[in-house]
C-alpha cells in the first residue's frame, strides 16, 4: 500500500509522502487511528523569493492553488485505503471552518490549533523537524511546503520519527518574524506550541500586513519561511 499510495501522490504533483505510526502519541494525541499519511507539495520558488517584504496576493494565489491540489491527493490517498477495506479520513490542508463536524479536525478559538496537526504527523513520519517557525522544516524544501494527512487503520510501514530539531543556534526566523511572535525556542517531540510562538500575535500581524499589501485580511506572512537557510538553499538549487 505504501508504494500505491507514493505512486498515486506522484501524479498528483505531490513532491513528498511520509508514514507516520501514531500510536506512540500522548493520549491527548490520540484520534482512534494508529497511522498516519503525510503529503507535501513544494511552494514555487519564484513566489517565495519575493517575500522579503511580506506577503503578496501571488503568495495567497499560490497558497489556494497547493492547497486545493493537496486537498485532491489527500482524498485519493483515503480512498487507496478505502478500497482495500480499511477506514480513512483526510484532514484538509486549511480547515475553512472552525465546526468541521469531526472531532479530530475541529479547531480551538483559543489556541488556533486541532486535536493533531499535519506537522505532528509530518514529523512521526520522518520527513523533518519543527523550527523555530513552529513550521516544517524540510531538507529538500525547507520551510516552503504546505501539508496534508490522511488518518487510516491500515497497518502502513512507517518512515523514523524525528524527535530533535537540526536548527541549532540559528535565529533567521526569529529575527525576521514582523510580529516578533517566535520566542527563539528549540522543538522538540512533545513541546507546546505556545513555547514556540505567540498564535495570536502573529495572526493580528499577518491579517494587518495582508489587508495592507493586498486589500485582505488573511493570515498568511511567508517572512519567517524565506528567512530560513533551508528554504534559501531550495531557491539557489537548479530545479
Amino acid at each position: 500500500m505504501n508504494a500505491q499510495i507514493r505512486e498515486s501522490a506522484a501524479e498528483q504533483g505531490i513532491d513528498i509522502v511520509g508514514f507516520a505510526d501514531l500510536r506512540t502519541l500522548p493520549p491527548e494525541y490520540q484520534t482512534g487511528y494508529p497511522f498516519g499519511v503525510c503529503l507535501a507539495i513544494s511552494l514555487d520558488r519564484s513566489v517565495i523569493s519575493r517575500l522579503e517584504d511580506g506577503p503578496t496576493k501571488e503568495y495567497y494565489n499560490e497558497y489556494t492553488r497547493v492547497n486545493a491540489l493537496l486537498d485532491a491527493a489527500g482524498e485519493k490517498a483515503a480512498g487507496l485505503l478505502k478500497s482495500e477495506g480499511y477506514d480513512a479520513v483526510c484532514i484538509p490542508a486549511t480547515s475553512s471552518t472552525i465546526d468541521t463536524g469531526s472531532d479530530i479536525q475541529d479547531i480551538s478559538m483559543k489556541t488556533l490549533s486541532a486535536r493533531i496537526s499535519h506537522k505532528m504527523i509530518a514529523t512521526r513520519a520522518g520527513l523533518g523537524w519543527i523550527g523555530k517557525s513552529d513550521l516544517l522544516v524540510t531538507r529538500e524544501f525547507g520551510t516552503a511546503v504546505r501539508l496534508i494527512s490522511v488518518l487510516t487503520d491500515y497497518p502502513l510501514t512507517a518512515g523514523t520519527p524525528s524527535d530533535e530539531s537540526d536548527c541549532g543556534d540559528c535565529r533567521a526566523c526569529v529575527d525576521a518574524c514582523p510580529a516578533g511572535a517566535l520566542k527563539g525556542e528549540t522543538w522538540y517531540a512533545g513541546i507546546s506550541r505556545e513555547v514556540l510562538m505567540d498564535v495570536e500575535s502573529c495572526r493580528k500581524t499577518t491579517r494587518e500586513l495582508t489587508q495592507r499589501n493586498f486589500g485582505e485580511a488573511v493570515s498568511i506572512c511567508g517572512r519567517c519561511i524565506i528567512a530560513c537557510p533551508w528554504t534559501k538553499k531550495y531557491l539557489t538549487t537548479r530545479p
